[in-house]
């Protein structure tokens, strides 16, 4: 070598028979230390020595494949071609003759070749050729040859076109396959698919197949329409069918579909749908699942009918059937009838219920069965005055099947006949056991409820309205070091922390102005000694026969030591997300100090590299891809460097760094984020990057699931609070089933605002989108961002 250059390292370049190809060499210089710059050059020769056994191997699979593709067009009725773009000459291979007529020449020229293509189909070729170029070589193009005497035949061509360094086409080399056949059997299939079609809309009829294995679930358009959807709207998806029918139908027909995965046997159902407009239709379905040879379901077809017509007249008939039936059924009175010697003729399911039995057991049976013998004569003397014409409104007791008590109000009526012979009686009654039992209750209700009350493991109070304490019991007492006489001379808001005391002490009007009580209310209140006690208040409302309120009657539990795990836990949480911010920072820095710089460095030397003039074409090209592939992987880098740790945030506050995330985002995604903000305060750095953070994540949440093309980010200070609303018009979720299922996205989120005093919400149902709301509250201070 010249200028004093020396061999660093050698390597023969084999094929993959053994035969040596050559020998890749790098050189140096003056004898130096070897920097990164050395190192990463002697790795991307390495690559290029690498590139070079792979095209030999390429070569030679390039040998076997066209051996297959002569092999192929041996067998099948095409042909292959070239043409010389230079010299305007085409040239066919002898196959031709297996698809063109022997008379047709084999060499001709572009012009007489093109005279060839049905005039209807020139256009369509003349753009398909002129889509090629050196970036798209390669075109396919199907069209119709004419020759005369003979039928149009279809064909599919192939072609791949070569050209020289500035650009311009050399040659194209492609295959010309006959479909004929393939078109001609196309044809025949839409005309009986386009007959079925009419014959299915004459009967209004709909057809559907389900394939298994892609889930496509393909309507016709009479499927759609009798689920009031517009040609093309059907989502095709079984989840899409299943949200069409009627909630309350729903999982039957969940059930019916499984049996026929399962099973593979025609299975029949109907079921209600809800159109865009409210109204209500039924359909009709019949459906087979046909198994593959697997023995498992590779599809389902079936057909759909519109019967809401025949369903609307059963039900005018089992309506008009009914009607005075459901009168006597819906009542809340028991109905019973008597015939002429006191025997049960008729009563309906409440009477019977009352008495425990069936209506009928109890047909044909003497009234007098359903009282206790001890009543039974007293009974007889009043059913002997029935007969005499005597109405009665009486409360009186019978016999349950049981052998309970059942008391009831009677409102017993004699029926006759036209001659005035009795005929019977018509009784209405009314259940009044539970205020029989009421009022016995009641008399022993004011002792039952003191020994609860004193004996009760968790506090219990009673305060007046103006909240003075009444009464206390002995946990209560206890849990704030207090007797229950100290207690009487104290009010509630002497024993409640002065911080909490307006919170609760609006509580307690609202209790008072809406006339009820409330349940699980939070507050801190004083031990005698001084110390904090945490508690959980729920209370009710007593009020006088007037509705005027007499007391409160409350429940206080003591959730100290609750409290302070949670603190614990809090505090545990906080440490974990600073650390976990720490180490996002270190990565994010990690990422574009040194990853990106090693790949802007690699770039370099591979566009020095594409420089050589004494590389080969192929070589070039594919350095051209290496250098593509190491800026886009640089860029994508970046991008989450950025991502996980915004330095915009910290200059630009949380407004212009959300912002511009939001913007950078969108780009990456494809989705338009529309971001929306007022003039926020200056806010301290825990409260920017969590709403930062609880923003990335919803966002990332909906590009994820959502499906939703735009998305809304609201930021704005209200009333000393922090609002945040993230929202999508996608597909939604299921809340709880998210929750349960363990998704880390939303306990970090709601745990990021739990730590700054923060609430989150969520509101999203399938399929109406998903709301993210955010409120943090803060002291104001007007150091504008």
């Amino acid at each position: 070598m010249s200028h004093g250059l020396r061999a660093a390292w050698s390597e023969p370049l084999i094929s993959e028979d053994g035969a040596v190809l050559g020998t890749f060499a790098m050189y140096y210089g003056e004898p130096r230390v070897p920097d990164t710059s050395d190192l990463e050059m002697i790795e991307a020769a390495g690559h290029i020595a690498g590139i070079a056994i792979q095209m030999e191997r390429s070569q030679a699979a390039l040998r076997e494949s066209e051996e297959w593709l002569r092999l192929a067009i041996q067998a099948g009725k095409m042909y292959a071609y070239e043409w010389d773009a230079t010299a305007d000459v085409l040239i066919r291979s002898p196959e031709y003759v297996n698809v063109l007529p022997a008379t047709e020449p084999r060499t001709l020229t572009h012009q007489q070749a093109m005279e060839k293509i049905h005039p209807d189909d020139r256009p369509k070729f003349v753009a398909a050729a002129a889509r090629r170029s050196r970036e798209n070589p390669t075109v396919d193009v199907t069209y119709r040859m004419l020759f005369p005497g003979k039928s149009p035949i279809w064909v599919k061509s192939s072609g791949r076109a070569f050209f020289d360094e500035e650009g311009r086409m050399l040659r194209i080399v492609g295959i010309v396959a006959d479909i004929t056949d393939q078109k001609l059997a196309e044809e025949a299939l839409r005309t009986s698919e386009e007959r079925l079609r009419l014959a299915q809309k004459v009967a209004g009829v709909g057809t559907f197949e389900w394939d298994i294995r892609t889930g496509v679930n393909t309507w016709t358009e009479e499927m759609e329409s009798m689920y009031g959807l517009p040609p093309g709207v059907f989502e095709r998806t079984r989840t899409a069918f299943e949200n069409l029918v009627h909630p309350d139908d729903r999982a039957e027909v969940t059930k019916l579909v499984d049996k026929t995965l399962k099973t593979g046997h025609p299975t029949a159902g109907e079921w209600r749908v809800i159109w865009p407009d409210g109204s209500v239709h039924w359909i009709a379905g019949r459906w087979q699942a046909l198994m593959g040879d697997s023995g498992e379901p590779s599809r389902v077809v079936g057909v759909n009918i519109d019967v809401t017509e025949r369903k609307r007249a059963e039900d005018a008939v089992r309506e008009s059937e009914m009607r005075y039936r459901r009168i006597v059924e819906t009542t809340n009175e028991g109905v019973w009838l008597l015939d002429s010697n006191f025997y049960t003729s008729y009563v309906n399911q409440q009477m019977a219920e009352m008495l425990g039995y069936e209506p009928k057991e109890m047909i044909g049976r003497s009234v007098l069965d359903f009282y206790f013998p001890e009543d039974v004569e007293r009974k007889k003397e009043v059913l002997s005055q029935r007969r005499q014409g005597l109405r009665e409104q009486i409360e009186e007791r019978l016999r349950r099947k049981d052998g309970s008590e059942l008391w009831v109000r009677i409102a017993a009526t004699p029926v006759f006949r036209d001659d005035g012979e009795f005929d019977g009686s018509f009784a209405m009654e009314s259940d009044i056991t539970q205020r029989k039992r009421a009022e016995e209750t009641l008399r022993q209700s004011e002792e039952k409820f003191r020994s609860v009350f004193r004996d009760a493991g968790v506090g219990m109070i009673i305060v007046s309205p103006e909240g003075r304490f009444l009464a206390a019991n002995r946990t209560f007492c206890e849990s704030l070091g207090y007797t229950e006489e100290e207690l009487r001379e104290k009010t509630v808001e002497s024993l409640t922390f002065h911080e909490d005391w307006p919170a609760f002490s609006r509580k307690l009007r609202e209790a008072l102005t809406e006339g009820r009580g409330f349940q699980n209310f939070e507050k801190r209140c004083l031990h005698k000694s001084g110390r904090i006690v945490y508690t959980d208040s729920s209370t009710s409302l007593i009020r006088d026969a007037e509705g005027a309120p007499q007391c409160f009657v409350g429940e206080v539990l003591d959730i100290t030591k609750r409290k302070q795990a949670e603190e614990a836990l809090s505090d545990m949480t906080r440490k974990l997300v600073e650390a976990q911010e720490l180490e996002r920072a270190r990565i994010a820095r990690e990422l574009h100090d040194d990853i990106n710089q090693r790949l802007a460095v690699l770039a370099i030397e591979v566009d020095r590299l594409r420089g050589r003039n004494d590389l080969p074409r192929e070589v070039q090209g594919n350095l051209l891809e290496l250098q593509k592939l190491t800026g886009d992987i640089s860029s994508r880098v970046y991008a989450l460097s950025h991502e996980m740790h915004s330095s915009t945030l910290d200059a630009l506050g949380l407004a212009r760094g959300m912002k511009g995330w939001c913007k950078e985002f969108g780009a990456r995604q494809g989705m338009e984020i529309n971001f929306k903000s007022n003039g926020l305060p200056k806010l301290s750095q825990d409260i920017s990057l969590c709403l930062f953070r609880v923003v990335q994540e919803a966002l990332q949440n909906a590009t994820k699931h959502s499906s939703a093309k735009g998305i809304e980010v609201q930021l704005a200070e209200n009333a000393g609070e922090i609002h945040v609303v993230v929202s999508d018009s996608g597909k939604g979720f299921d809340i709880e089933a998210a929750r349960r299922n363990g998704g880390l996205g939303l306990t970090s989120m709601q745990e990021r605002v739990r730590l700054i005093g923060g609430t989150l919400e969520i509101d999203s149902k399938p399929p109406a989108g998903t709301t993210i709301r955010v409120c943090v509250p803060f002291k104001v201070n007007r150091v504008q961002e």
